[in-house]
């Protein structure tokens, strides 16, 4: 015969507490796109406008290492956080691309960083590479640290960054960056 102890109030309440705590966390881990959220998120501040831009490594998809400062004194950068499953930043890929072809010529970097996480990460962002028929290397940050390290709440999230590898601008959400106000901007960034 299996006996029952009775628990009082105050042990019912923490029981039924941490189930309840368990039960949230495994939902949040399941979800898709949802890899980053953990009960204690640690954000860093994003940069200011006018500061140097934080320096980073990351690799693309065919492996090859890029790093932020090897383009100090030398090009502008165009630095996009994006992910896959983002419908933000489906709608805004078409118009990256379109940037991409006008503005590489004259020598913009463009460092589109992937915050996939998944573990089918690396052939998520391959997928919607060849979807939308992307003319750019993506980079993997699928741990998210630059991700962190720049503060980024949203996504897509853009950072530009002139040739002395200051932060002029920075904006969230989708843009039409071909649109003569930004083409004006990003020109200017060339000066």
């Amino acid at each position: 015969m299996i006996h029952f102890v009775e628990l009082s109030r105050p042990q019912r309440v923490l029981i039924l507490s941490a189930t309840g705590l368990l039960t949230l966390a495994v939902a949040i881990s399941l979800l898709k796109g949802w890899e980053r959220i953990s009960l204690f998120p640690i954000k860093a501040e994003a940069p200011k406008i006018g500061a140097l831009a934080p320096d980073f490594t990351l690799k693309d998809l065919a492996g090859k290492t890029v790093r932020l400062s090897e383009f100090r004194g030398k090009n502008p950068v165009f630095l996009n956080f994006w992910a896959s499953w983002c419908p933000a930043c489906r709608e805004e890929a078409p118009e990256n691309n379109r940037l991409h072809q006008r503005l590489k010529p004259k020598g913009l970097q463009f460092l589109a960083v992937s915050i996939d996480a998944s573990s089918t990460a690396f052939d998520d962002v391959r997928k919607f590479m060849k979807e939308f028929g992307l003319s750019f290397s993506p980079l993997l940050d699928s741990d998210g640290k630059v991700y962190h390290l720049y503060g980024v709440t949203g996504i897509p999230t853009t950072f530009l960054i002139d040739r002395s590898g200051k932060i002029v601008a920075k904006e969230v959400g989708p843009k039409e960056w071909t649109n003569s106000e930004w083409l004006n901007r990003l020109e200017n960034l060339f000066n």
